[in-house]
């Protein structure tokens, strides 16, 4: 791989040697999602959560043995709305890896039938799907869902912002999220990675014993990168560019107001 004209990346995705550390959080997300686990990842907006989970997709352990799905749910506002959000990634992702698989899913998903074409130009597949014509989400979400259990690979699923579930005005009494329980804990070949960055409201979701969730992820709290391992980082960086630098606390603040 080229190197990069600055290895200190904090916007779009890192690659592989650039990712500093959090190798204990990776080994421990990798341990529980490949044993059959789900997990809650907790963390301060921008401190790296959601690129430490596709660093882990991107594993061997991982990556050579299952489909992996990363959903942003941060700007979803009502069911209907992560119906679309979810049905949509899955479709996106899945047309570049395999088209069999891609059309195994159009077929699956009986609730939006039709709404999938083909663009003139380039020939693959299309989602045009309008919003309005999700009538029934929650059937539509138990598609896609049933499609990925019945896979014929593994899948993992990163919910990123799981926690904006809490302020779907459709969620009265706790009824998205009894719903997605429900269908979740009969799964056998799909695993969850739970991400958010409200921490209040994801330990409420899964360590209140009057949630749905309660009890059916392990926990990992993500914590800013230690000053040594991060100086370390930099200074292997600084000189294999031949640079020289005063390396103190300040640029470790200095990084954690950008991204890990």
């Amino acid at each position: 791989m080229d190197i990069l004209k600055n290895p200190f990346v904090i916007i779009g995705d890192i690659p592989e040697p650039y990712f500093c550390d959090r190798e204990a959080e990776t080994q421990k997300i990798i341990r529980t999602i490949t044993n059959e686990g789900n997990i809650v990842l907790m963390s301060p907006r921008r401190m790296g959560k959601s690129r430490l989970v596709k660093h882990v997709f991107k594993q061997p352990e991982v990556s050579e043995h299952y489909l992996t799905f990363y959903i942003d749910m941060l700007h979803t506002s009502s069911i209907r709305e992560f119906a679309y959000t979810f049905g949509k990634t899955v479709f996106e992702q899945l047309k570049s890896k395999n088209e069999k698989r891609l059309q195994s899913l159009v077929l699956a998903l009986k609730s939006i039938a039709g709404t999938f074409g083909f663009d003139p130009i380039t020939g693959l597949p299309t989602f045009t799907l309008e919003m309005g014509r999700i009538q029934f989400p929650e059937y539509t979400i138990q598609e896609v869902i049933g499609w990925l259990e019945e896979s014929e690979t593994p899948c993992i699923v990163c919910f990123d912002e799981f926690q904006r579930i809490n302020k779907y005005p459709d969620n009265k009494q706790g009824q998205v999220e009894a719903m997605l329980r429900g269908i979740i804990q009969h799964l056998r070949h799909v695993n969850f990675i739970f991400a958010g960055s409200e921490q209040h409201l994801l330990s409420e979701m899964f360590f209140s014993s009057a949630k749905p969730f309660y009890n059916s992820a392990d926990q990992l709290n993500l914590n800013p990168l230690k000053i040594d391992v991060y100086t370390d980082f930099v200074r292997s960086w600084m000189e294999r560019y031949e640079k020289a630098i005063d390396i103190d606390a300040s640029i470790y603040r200095l990084r954690c107001r950008n991204r890990m």
